[in-house]
């Protein structure tokens, strides 16, 4: 039980860090116009990789056997674009064009997209807690893009799209990398 309480913890703990981190960059980009989405997830990336990196090699891991095989390799740069950097860089897209409050919601409808994908390819079967969870999560989307009003998008329909995005982004983030992983 006290595994379970830690990791849940953990991912309690990276999902106010990821919120934070939008606020960061909303101030960044508040900053100074030079300073885009794709250079904050292009500075993000560089420097987790390196760090990533930095401490699979002191430990003795062996971060560059992925490319020795073809189909890690596929793998790896198949998460990389369809997972990692719409996951990120829609993110920081509306982050950019409205706030980092309204980004982590949208983006947080991504584990619905998970669920559809594993219930459509028959690996889980929908429950009513799902479908109920489901339901008010894009009822909250709903009610934050609309004010409750579905003729009054309070949100640029850009905005809310590279939020979709973002979300089904966050959807690739995680069920792309299963097999590597499993490996």
């Amino acid at each position: 039980m006290k595994s379970n309480s830690k990791w849940a913890g953990l991912a309690a703990a990276a999902c106010i860090l990821w919120g934070i981190s939008g606020l960061f960059a909303k101030g960044l980009f508040n900053l100074d116009p030079r300073i885009t989405p794709i250079w904050v997830t292009q500075m993000r990336q560089v420097c987790s990789g390196l760090i990533l990196l930095t401490v699979a090699q002191l430990t003795g891991k062996h971060p560059w056997q992925v490319w020795k095989d073809k189909k890690n390799a596929v793998q790896l740069l198949a998460y990389a674009v369809i997972g990692v950097l719409p996951f990120q860089y829609c993110f920081f897209l509306v982050v950019a064009q409205a706030n980092a409050a309204i980004a982590t919601v949208i983006q947080f409808i991504g584990p619905f997209f998970v669920l559809a994908y594993l219930t459509l390819t028959k690996q889980e079967a929908l429950r009513p807690f799902d479908v109920a969870a489901s339901l008010l999560a894009f009822g909250g989307v709903f009610f934050l893009s609309t004010h409750g009003n579905i003729h009054d998008l309070r949100i640029a329909p850009l905005t809310l799209l590279f939020g979709i995005m973002s979300a089904v982004g966050a959807a690739a983030n995680s069920l792309l990398p299963q097999a590597l992983v499993n490996r």
